[in-house]
């Protein structure tokens, strides 16, 4: 019987190829809340703790990134890290085109 992981990321995009004999890009994504000064711990603990849930993924044969750990200070900072992860997933601060809502994900930060 396979391995079970009771390990649910806050979001999990999933991007099909429409090339042949190319992976399915799966992408881990979780948003967490530190204080300033263990911003590096708790990335370096979400890597730790998504690990096996990433490593199975790839196992089956999926593209896994790194899991993108979104931090947000308690202070309410926001990390360049983390808008660069935005970036990364395809959201972007800029204003959002009201005309396809669902095509593009825009943030605000």
């Amino acid at each position: 019987m396979g391995a079970h992981f009771h390990i649910t990321p806050d979001i999990v995009a999933v991007e099909e190829s429409n090339t042949p004999h190319t992976n399915t890009k799966v992408t881990l994504v979780d948003i967490t809340s530190c204080l300033e000064n263990r911003i590096a711990q708790a990335i370096a603990n979400k890597r730790s703790h998504y690990a096996p849930l990433r490593r199975a993924l790839m196992d089956q044969g999926h593209d896994v990134p790194q899991i993108a750990a979104m931090v947000m200070c308690v202070r309410g900072s926001v990390l360049t890290s983390t808008l660069k992860a935005l970036e990364d997933l395809g959201i972007n601060r800029g204003p959002a085109d009201r005309s396809t809502p669902l095509k593009n994900l825009h943030c605000r930060l």
